[in-house]
This record gives C-alpha cells, structure tokens and sequence, in this order.
C-alpha cells in the first residue's frame, strides 16, 4: 500500500476509533451522574455544553436555533462530531509522528481536555469560568477524556492490528 492510502486509511481508523471513544465516554458519564446522583437533581439540568455548541453552529450557518425537540439530537451529533474529528487528528499525527501515542492517548486527550475544555469552550462563552467550576467538575472533566483518549488509542491500535 502507497503511504499517502495508509494514511488516509489510518484517518479513516481514527474516525472510527474518535466514534467508539465518544461512545465509550458517554457511557462513563452516565453511570458516574447515576452514581453521584448529579443526574436526578430537581428542577431544569443545565443545557449541554454539545448542544450550546450546535446551536451557535446552527445560528452561524443558518441564522436560527436549533428547535427545541432537536437540541439533544444535535448535542449527540456534536459530542460524536468531535470524536471523530479528535480520532482523525490522533491517527494523522500518530501517522507521521508515533510519539503522539504516548500514554497510549493520555496525553493527548488531556491536551485535549486543557485546550478545549478549559481553554476555548469557556473563552467563547459556551462553558463556565474556570474559577467558577468546582475542583471535582474540573477531575471529572479530565477523567472523561483520559477515558476517551485510553478507548482512542485501544481501538486504534486493535483495528491496525487486525488489518495487518
């Protein structure tokens, strides 16, 4: 194979993997909000951090908001948007440089953690403050990605291996 189609292949592994990642931290944060009981709190939960950003894509592209019967729709669609993307950039990197994978996809999702989601999310407005979110939000937050970044690289790597 050409190395210009392992690499695309490679991209298309990482999209995959970013999928399964996604999935897999999805499934994390609800069973740590059934365990700490975050998800049964009353009145309104607060609206996703996913579905603020498709709305304000929704908004730029279309000059509207999203409908309220499809903002969680559109909030998946985010969250698994990114994973992909993410898994995309992983494998590309990794491709011409496999020191990325080091820590096996820690690293680079806490990268991702740092930039994103205490970096850029709160700077345009659509997360918290930093000082404003509790010590425990801010572990969450970084174990969710240490999780996706660890399911990442896993399925990441098995895929390659089985196709060799």
């Amino acid at each position: 194979m050409s190395p210009s189609g392992r690499l695309f292949r490679g991209i298309a592994v990482g999209v995959g993997a970013g999928l399964f990642a996604s999935h897999v931290m999805n499934q994390f944060q609800k069973a740590w909000s059934a365990m700490d009981g975050s998800g049964s709190k009353p009145g309104p939960a607060p609206e996703p951090v996913t579905v603020k950003v498709a709305d304000r894509l929704c908004l730029a592209v279309t000059g509207k908001p999203i409908p309220k019967t499809f903002r969680p729709f559109a909030g998946e669609v985010a969250h698994y948007g990114l994973g992909a993307a993410l898994g995309a950039a992983y494998a590309g990197a990794a491709h011409f440089q496999p020191a990325v994978t080091a820590g096996a996809g820690s690293g680079y999702s806490s990268a991702v953690w740092l930039g994103l989601d205490e970096g850029l999310l709160p700077a345009l407005g659509l997360g918290d403050k930093w000082a404003d979110v509790p010590a425990g939000k801010h572990a969450y937050g970084l174990i969710s990605h240490l999780i996706f970044g660890l399911s990442l690289d896993g399925a990441r790597r098995l895929v390659n291996r089985a196709w060799r």
